[in-house]
C-alpha cells in the first residue's frame, strides 16, 4: 500500500529525544509524556502505524485501523505480536534485503 504525504506522529516518553533525532518536515512528535490516556488514545486514531517493541505501542495500534509495522526479533520478551494472526501486522527488519521485511 502506497500512502501519498503522510504525516509521521511520533509518540514517546522521550521528547527530547524524538525531537532530537525523528522530528522533521514529515514528522511530528506529540503525546502528553504525562498522562497515557491521552497517548494511547493518539495511538488508536493512526491510519497505519509503526511500532516499537513496547506492548503500549502494540495496543495503541491494535485500537487503530490500517496496517501495523513492527520489528522483528527473536526476543522472547516481545512474543506479544505471536498472538495476533493478522496479515495487517507486518513484521520489518532492518537488515532485510528487498526480498525480505517489509
Amino acid at each position: 500500500m502506497q500512502v501519498v504525504n503522510p504525516v509521521f506522529v511520533v509518540v514517546s516518553d522521550d521528547h527530547s529525544w524524538c525531537h532530537r533525532v525523528l522530528e522533521g518536515g514529515d514528522v511530528v512528535v506529540a503525546g502528553s509524556q504525562k498522562d497515557p490516556v491521552n497517548d494511547i488514545a493518539l495511538l488508536s486514531l493512526g491510519d497505519h502505524n509503526v511500532i516499537s517493541y513496547g506492548t503500549f505501542s502494540f495496543m495503541g495500534a491494535t485500537l487503530a485501523r490500517g496496517d501495523v509495522a513492527h520489528p522483528m526479533n527473536n526476543n522472547d520478551k516481545y512474543s506479544h505480536f505471536n498472538c495476533v494472526d493478522n496479515p495487517a501486522i507486518r513484521p520489518i527488519n532492518r537488515d532485510a534485503d528487498d526480498s525480505g521485511g517489509v
